[in-house]
């Protein structure tokens, strides 16, 4: 699976829980403790907002002030952006530091959006099931990934997972989620 094909799946259900959230679901905590669920929500459409404008090659503004529409507009920049010739073969800025291949911030990305499509399902009661072919899509690139991704403090260090465990609660133990209590 390419990466633009894992970005689409995690996209998509994370806009299906999107969809899904109540209006009094809005101000509920979730297992990131400093943002609530419209927090959360923002910060997954700024993370987009800034990739629809290096996919573009101009910023791309925010259309709406409710969460859920500005999720489907910046989704759907996105989207269009994978789609302009050359939009792939430029560099971006790693969240690491330095500029990378846009191709490996769309990978990181991709994983952030999985992680908190749990995050939005665990703080509504959602279902909590990933992507299977995703999670084992991305596993393999967390794993290599994970030590430069906590030392960056942009990411939660990794939680211990019981040897057991199967692929989704790996990649969430490696980004710092309990599935269990």
């Amino acid at each position: 699976m390419d990466v633009i094909d894992m970005h689409r799946r995690a996209a998509d259900r994370f806009g299906a829980h999107v969809e899904r959230v109540g209006a009094g679901q809005w101000d509920l905590p979730t297992p990131c403790t400093e943002w609530d669920v419209r927090a959360l929500v923002e910060h997954v459409v700024a993370n987009h907002r800034r990739m629809a404008g290096l996919l573009h090659g101009r910023p791309f503004e925010a259309v709406d002030e409710e969460p859920d529409r500005s999720w489907r507009a910046v989704t759907a920049a996105v989207r269009s952006g994978f789609t302009l010739p050359g939009a792939l073969d430029r560099t971006a800025p790693s969240p690491f530091g330095g500029d990378g291949p846009i191709s490996g911030l769309i990978f990181i990305i991709t994983a952030d959006l999985a992680t908190h499509t749990w995050d939005l399902a665990r703080a509504t009661g959602a279902d909590e099931a990933l992507d299977a072919e995703l999670v084992a899509a991305l596993l393999p690139g967390i794993e290599r990934a994970q030590p430069v991704m906590t030392a960056s403090g942009r990411f939660a260090p990794p939680v211990p997972v019981p040897d057991a465990a199967g692929p989704q609660e790996r990649l969430l133990g490696l980004l710092g989620r309990r599935m269990r209590p």
